[in-house]
């Protein structure tokens, strides 16, 4: 698809600076063989039409490109796809599962100053910029077909596929992971204490004086099943009967059905534990549009201190499982490794949670300490 129609339909990122969103698409133009080897791409100044933007920034935009050795400029010819690239700096790329979610639009600027200061060339990878599941896990081998990468920061786990692919194919990939620990496989990571985090999340609730705390929890596997443990930790310290409720997703969508299938059934309960922030807000919505007031008759409580909760009316109590934390610490192994200045022995980090009390699950006749908003 060419870049005008592409722009025509882009949503457009949610990253701060203008030219990268033009590097972006082009790049993904490129990966995707729209735009070929020694194909002439559309001028600068009518890519600054296109993306609204001044001649500066589109400037920029293939100045980055030609750094990454996909473009190159001919003097007096325009800009081209160059053909057979090389990198000539370092590489590091981050794969998000998408960008419309704070966390991973946050991680990329956080990424992206960081390499910056070390002068060392930043490629984003987004899953959501392919539509089927074949093509979202296929975006690792196909940005390294084309060009060469570093290292590979991931901030959703990698399949057991990628991870032989990048171990047989492409071993001197340095790999690390955020939010799962893979060091079992070879990968250094970077994770919070999910188990403790729910554990204190839901006997916050229990201390409000909850008898019936629903978990909504996610579609399995690790990030879910840690929190799992955690609220049936507190609910038998408190000799409660555990309520479990699976949302189809991690988003508001699946916290809002979760939530309205327990309305619907006339099984209300007092407080509610999600998976994490986004099915919290989903599951406060589901309960206001059937009249139920938060948290004066439901309280609720997510994980992940997204944005999102912050801004959200009542602000969502939560756990903080501290990732832009963890992107540091994962970010700086990285570079320290391609130096050559680290041992190279697996890195297995869990960072401790910290719970922060919000309006969502605050209750006025007890005193609480440890309130955020």
């Amino acid at each position: 698809m060419p870049v005008a129609e592409r722009s025509r339909k882009a949503d457009g990122l949610t990253v701060r600076k203008g030219y990268y969103r033009i590097a972006e698409d082009l790049r993904q133009e490129i990966m995707s063989g729209n735009l070929k080897a020694n194909m002439p791409i559309v001028t600068e100044r009518k890519l600054a039409e296109i993306y609204n933007v001044n001649h500066s920034t589109a400037r920029k935009a293939t100045q980055l490109l030609a750094e990454e050795g996909l473009l190159e400029k001919r003097q007096g010819a325009g800009v081209f796809v160059k053909a057979g690239p090389k990198a000539e700096t370092r590489k590091i790329g981050l794969c998000v599962p998408t960008l419309t979610i704070s966390e991973y639009s946050d991680m990329v600027e956080i990424v992206e100053d960081i390499l910056f200061e070390s002068g060392i060339q930043f490629v984003l990878l987004r899953r959501d910029k392919e539509k089927s599941r074949t093509a979202k896990l296929q975006i690792i081998r196909k940005y390294l077909n084309i060009a060469p990468l570093d290292a590979i920061l991931f901030a959703s786990s990698p399949t057991r596929e990628e991870i032989n692919m990048l171990k047989k194919h492409y071993p001197e990939v340095k790999v690390a992971v955020i939010e799962n620990d893979l060091s079992d496989y070879g990968i250094d990571s970077f994770y919070s204490d999910y188990e403790t985090g729910a554990f204190f999340a839901t006997e916050h609730l229990c201390k409000q004086g909850a008898k019936t705390v629903l978990h909504i929890t996610g579609p399995s596997g690790s990030p879910s099943e840690s929190r799992l443990h955690g609220y049936e930790r507190a609910m038998r310290n408190w000799n409660l009967e555990p309520r479990i409720v699976t949302a189809e997703n991690f988003l508001e969508q699946g916290g809002f059905d979760a939530m309205k299938s327990q309305i619907d059934s006339n099984r209300i309960p007092d407080a509610v534990f999600a998976v994490n922030d986004l099915c919290a807000i989903g599951a406060i919505k589901a309960l206001g549009y059937s009249g139920i007031k938060v948290p004066d008759n439901v309280k609720v409580i997510g994980m992940g201190n997204l944005r999102e909760g912050i801004q959200h009316r009542p602000p969502i109590s939560t756990v903080d499982t501290k990732v832009n934390e963890m992107v540091k610490m994962a970010i700086k192994r990285l570079i320290e490794r391609l130096s050559g200045n680290t041992a190279e022995e697996m890195v297995s980090c869990m960072i401790p949670p910290h719970l922060i009390i919000r309006k969502s699950s605050r209750n006025s006749r007890i005193n609480i300490k440890d309130i955020d908003n």
